[in-house]
């Protein structure tokens, strides 16, 4: 970690992915234990305490912020220490701002009190890294798609809309929010998340962008610390240091700082000083930050004091005379024009003068872009712009001399004038106005910036002259070299990156798609994805497992209690009778308890199955990475350890649900019953065949009701020797015994449906007839005939 951050932070070591994929790895597994014992509380506060919660709100949050789960501790080894005393949901108007020292407006939803943050990713100290990281891939397998309105021909979908991005978004916020350092490393190194906002192309910058602007959000509302932010763009060892060029968190700043001052009317730059101070911001070279805040702060999204903030920090303001006409206006935006875009076309020149005011305070030279492109201010606004030139700036420069500061050292006074005075009067002509003195060229006369009488005279004839020749040579009337650079620099930028209350406020914004991908849209389960599906049935099977063993017990004490009432003590035989089992009250409950236990095996081998399938997978990435050099297929290495524990985990599991102690009482009720079935079953096979059916089959008849008379025989002393096991307290044999018990059953009944269907008398056969016409008769030969057969 680079010196200023280890100052910041004494004992912080360098935190390296490996030490990050182990603590992500135990993380798993400790959540994975405590799973069920969290759950099992849970229902019972929920049916002791539900109306008292509801009541006291505050206390269910201070319950719940101080039995937060061993996992959730995890992640603070070897990163910032940052305590964590509440819920982030919970956070209230009284603590919504603490550490920032920025009012925190929040995002303007309740205007008359603080904003409540609301964390993207619920119940995140319980969340599974592996399944966030698999959940990443999920939304990245969907069909990439603005999710949300409709684009232009030939744009790039906003990174607000786009599903990919706002998963890493949320899962971003997340992981800074509970200071989780494990997790925010594993998605610096992430495939798809580095895929969405790494990289050099301009949707990756914008989606940069827009994730630096829910920091910004997040930390403006108290809920991410300022030294898990250090720790993220520390120089040098920050997982997310090549981000620190970006300028999108001071345009975001800027937007939250007009969103307080709406509503406390006071402006404070902390957080701005945090972002250039602590953290190490740049300002783009090209004076795209500058201009942006300028514009932002002439249309009223911005406060004033951002920009003498940049200007202070001594941000790039552009070429000579750019900052000056970006406060002015851009006029129309050129098509296409991407939904949601930060240009605004609707400026006020009352509104632009505080900050050509705070330009010219801070010496921003002026040059010849300050007067170029002028067809595309309205008439008030030009007057006015002009007046303020003459007015102000000019009485700023030395000697006054306006023209030769506009000109740049290029363009001499009097051809600026005359430059002037023709875009004023071929817009004053295109607007057909008919008052002189509401011209632009008039107001240019009465400001001393018109050229002298005879020109202006020269200029209105050929102007007015049908002839093309005799019109000045002064380029296109409707030059770009102003508008195309403004909107260049100004459309590079996100808009929701300034949009009030952050990019998850921003309209159409996708929200809540890392928690759909993570919790499964149907059945809400713990994952859908990968790994995190085996953990989520072993957990869920392990959260049963007091409830089966519990019911095991009590079938076992309805057995016995049942044997003494018939004067039996201890394992008697007396418990096989069919009679017995059939009318006993716990067959109910044995049947009950016999699916329960064969539903969560059923859930069990499936887990096994996929947690052996990713070890598999696993394997041969990682033999591909080594062989082919490939870095990025390592990434998922790190899941081999869970997967393997999520395997044993299942394997004991499985041999628990199969043990005689769970399943030798409800075996030992069910076993007379079905014993008694298959007998049926050997009674209704040889009655079948004793029918008199097809001759072809009948000797299949006889043979499936030999079988099932076989069957019935072997589940019969199979019973007998369960009676015998169970007697004697043998419990391995008396299961092996009662499932040839169940195995009989089934096959004295397959037998028994077979033989049915041999023994089936076949139908008649339809009786078809074949007759001929009747003819007449001479001659003999073809032409004769008549009669018919059957």
């Amino acid at each position: 970690m680079a010196s200023d951050a280890a100052e910041a932070q004494p004992g912080v070591d360098k935190l390296e992915n490996g030490h990050a994929d182990e603590r992500c790895c135990l993380r798993d597994l400790v959540a994975l234990q405590e799973r069920p014992e969290r759950q099992d509380r849970e229902q019972q506060g929920q049916g002791q305490h539900g109306a008292s919660a509801a009541v006291a709100p505050g206390a269910a949050a201070a319950a719940a912020a101080t039995s937060l789960p061993a996992a959730a501790l995890l992640w603070r080894c070897g990163g910032p220490v940052v305590e964590v005393t509440r819920e982030p949901a919970e956070v209230g108007p009284g603590s919504a701002g603490q550490g920032t020292g920025v009012d925190n407006s929040g995002s303007g939803a309740d205007q008359g009190g603080g904003a409540v943050w609301s964390s993207p990713f619920q119940d995140y100290p319980t969340a599974l890294p592996s399944g966030i990281l698999a959940a990443l891939r999920v939304v990245a397998d969907i069909a990439p798609q603005q999710a949300g309105g409709r684009r232009g021909y030939g744009l790039d979908p906003e990174p607000s809309h786009t599903l990919l991005a706002a998963a890493c978004r949320d899962a971003l916020v997340a992981a800074a929010e509970h200071g989780d350092t494990d997790m925010l490393t594993l998605l610096a190194a992430d495939e798809h998340f580095r895929s969405a906002a790494f990289g050099s192309e301009r949707l990756a910058e914008r989606t940069r962008g827009v994730l630096l602007a829910a920091l910004v959000w997040a930390r403006t509302q108290g809920a991410v610390e300022l030294p898990v932010l250090r720790w993220m763009f520390a120089e040098g060892s920050g997982p997310f240091a090549a981000w620190r060029g970006s300028d999108a968190p001071y345009l975001a700043a800027a937007a939250a700082m007009q969103e307080a001052m709406l509503r406390t009317h006071a402006v404070d730059t902390q957080l701005l000083d945090e972002l250039h101070d602590e953290l190490r911001f740049g300002f783009a070279a090209d004076g795209r930050t500058l201009l942006t805040a300028v514009h932002l702060a002439s249309t009223g999204r911005c406060p004033l004091r951002v920009v003498e903030w940049l200007l202070k920090k001594g941000c790039p303001a552009g070429e000579p005379g750019m900052a000056y006409g970006c406060a002015v206006g851009l006029g129309r935006v050129p098509c296409p024009k991407p939904e949601h875009d930060l240009r605004s076309e609707d400026q006020d020149i009352h509104k632009s003068r505080p900050v050509l005011d705070a330009l010219l305070a801070a010496d921003v030279p002026l040059g010849t872009l300050a007067v170029e492109d002028l067809w595309r201010l309205s008439r008030e606004s030009f007057v006015g712009y002009f007046e303020w030139l003459v007015n102000v700036a000019a009485k700023k420069l030395p000697g006054g001399q306006l023209c030769a500061a506009l000109g740049g050292g290029g363009i001499k006074p009097r051809q600026m004038r005359a430059r002037l005075y023709a875009h004023a009067l071929w817009d004053d002509s295109s607007e057909c106005l008919v008052k002189p003195a509401q011209r632009r060229t008039a107001a240019l006369l009465r400001l001393g910036l018109a050229p002298p009488a005879l020109q202006r005279g020269v200029m209105r004839l050929r102007h007015a002259s049908p002839l093309e020749c005799m019109k000045p040579s002064y380029g296109s009337w409707f030059s770009y070299r102003l508008r195309d650079p403004l909107h260049a620099a100004l459309g590079a930028t996100a808009g929701a990156v300034v949009a009030p209350g952050g990019p998850c406020c921003a309209p159409e914004a996708v929200a809540g798609q890392l928690q759909a991908a993570y919790g499964g849209r149907g059945k809400n389960r713990a994952a859908v994805c990968a790994l995190p599906a085996a953990v989520g049935l072993v957990a869920g099977v392990q959260a049963r497992m007091p409830e089966l063993r519990r019911a095991a017990k009590e079938l076992d004490a309805a057995v016995e209690q049942q044997r003494r009432r018939r004067g039996q003590q201890g394992h008697g035989a007396g418990v096989a009778t069919p009679a017995v089992a059939e009318g006993a009250p716990c067959v109910a409950a044995a049947h009950a308890h016999d699916v329960s236990v064969s539903a969560a095996l059923g859930e069990v081998q499936g887990a096994l199955v996929d947690a052996r399938h990713v070890i598999a997978q696993v394997g041969k990435a990682a033999a591909a990475a080594q062989a082919g050099g490939a870095g990025g297929s390592q990434q998922r290495t790190w899941l081999l350890p869970v997967a393997e524990a999520v395997a044993a985990a299942a394997q004991e599991l499985e041999a628990e649900l199969e043990s005689p102690a769970l399943r030798a009482a409800a075996f030992v009720v069910l076993a007379p019953g079905a014993a008694a079935k298959a007998a049926a079953a050997a009674r209704a096979a040889r009655a079948a065949a004793s029918k008199h059916g097809r001759m072809n089959r009948r000797w299949e008849a006889e043979s499936q009701a030999a079988r099932a008379e076989a069957e019935a025989a072997a589940a019969r002393n199979a019973a007998r020797r369960m009676d015998d096991a169970y007697d004697c307290a043998d419990l391995l044999v008396a299961c092996a015994a009662a499932r040839e018990v169940f195995a009989g059953e089934a096959s004295a009944a397959v037998a028994q449906e077979v033989a049915a269907v041999a023994a089936r008398s076949p139908p008649p056969t339809p009786r078809v007839s074949y007759g001929y016409g009747g003819g007449g008769g001479g001659g003999g030969g073809c032409s004769g005939g008549g009669g018919g057969y059957d």
